[in-house]
């Protein structure tokens, strides 16, 4: 297994922390947190306690094919995280793929693991054209959600969000989060290069 940490941005609210690439039996993984610093100016728990809502971290994984300035997208992965909290239980939910894996009455335990994503499968590099040069592109949305229906079909509880404020959160982020490798061959490990994009810390204000 060779593995290679990213080199630290200069702004680690804008950053990806301990990403790192690896290799491992002939396909690429990644794994990374996602920052504490941003997720507190995201104002995470105050969607979660005071305004009632989940908040639904989407991350998207691209290997890219260089063509041009642009390049192409040849394998594409998607992985999706939610949490909330249950009024009912008075405790803490994490969910992947809509569907719940852990449970805690602690906020931090429950954040601790919602931000670490660990062992994401990118491609099995044998697929990639070894001729060729990929970079692999990272991006990460973090958005305010109102909860499901409950399984009886009964709407939950907002918590202070009426009906007129639900529009507020439709299509708002509240953190946007976008990292690129360096340009590599099939069987390297990418490269992380300093000063990854990342678009601005959004919250989901009140009018």
């Amino acid at each position: 297994m060779v593995t290679l940490a990213a080199a630290a941005s200069p702004c680690l609210a804008q950053n990806l922390d301990s990403l790192t690439s690896y290799v491992e039996d002939g396909s690429l993984f990644v794994t990374f947190s996602l920052p504490l610093r941003s997720l507190r100016a995201a104002k995470l728990e105050t969607a979660l306690e005071e305004q009632g809502l989940s908040v639904e971290c989407g991350v998207s994984v691209e290997v890219r094919k260089r063509e041009g300035l642009l390049g192409k997208a040849v394998v594409k992965a998607l992985f999706r995280r939610a949490l909330s909290k249950s009024r009912w239980y008075d405790e803490y939910v994490l969910s992947e793929n809509a569907r719940e894996v852990a449970t805690s009455k602690s906020y931090y335990t429950t954040l601790d693991r919602f931000r670490r994503f660990s062992r994401l499968k990118v491609a099995d590099l044998g697929t990639l054209d070894p001729g060729e040069l990929y970079t692999v592109r990272i991006e990460v949305i973090l958005a305010p959600r109102v909860p499901t229906r409950g399984a009886g079909g009964a709407a939950p509880a907002l918590a202070g969000v009426g009906s007129d404020m639900l529009g507020l959160f439709k299509g708002r982020s509240l953190l946007s989060i976008k990292v690129e490798s360096a340009t590599f061959r099939p069987m390297e490990v990418p490269r992380w290069s300093l000063g990854p994009s990342a678009d601005i810390v959004l919250s989901a204000r009140r009018p």
